[in-house]
């Protein structure tokens, strides 16, 4: 299921944790960093979001500041179940055990290829 809220500024690169840290429930913090989300608008039809993926949810922000504050969650993805596929590119879709779906980006495809292996092995922890 999605959970969407409200709102880019300074990225910094994705960064993998150990899982079993963090809260979330499920395994922990693996993964957090910025990423593309391709957007449904032809106008601006990708976004800059600071996603952070922990236990068995990944959620994104509108930047890094943002982390810590509930009311700046964009989005709140429950991703049991989720599978995740590479693309063209650097592109990624993650698909939810509900079937809807996101398209993502990293900064280059093995970047993108190291989102995708920590979120399966978040949505099958």
């Amino acid at each position: 299921s999605v959970t969407k809220r409200g709102g880019a500024a300074g990225y910094r690169p994705s960064v993998i944790s150990p899982a079993g840290g963090g809260g979330g429930g499920g395994g922990g913090e693996a993964k957090r960093g910025v990423l593309s989300k391709k957007g449904s608008n032809m106008f601006r039809p990708w976004s800059k979001r600071y996603f952070v993926a922990e236990g068995h949810y990944v959620k994104y922000y509108m930047d890094e500041k943002k982390i810590g504050r509930t009311e700046d969650i964009m989005a709140s993805y429950d991703i049991t179940g989720a599978t995740c596929t590479m693309k063209k590119g650097a592109e990624f879709e993650l698909v939810l055990a509900d079937g809807s779906k996101s398209t993502l980006k990293g900064a280059n495809a093995a970047e993108s290829q190291e989102w995708c292996d920590a979120l399966t092995a978040l949505a099958s922890a």
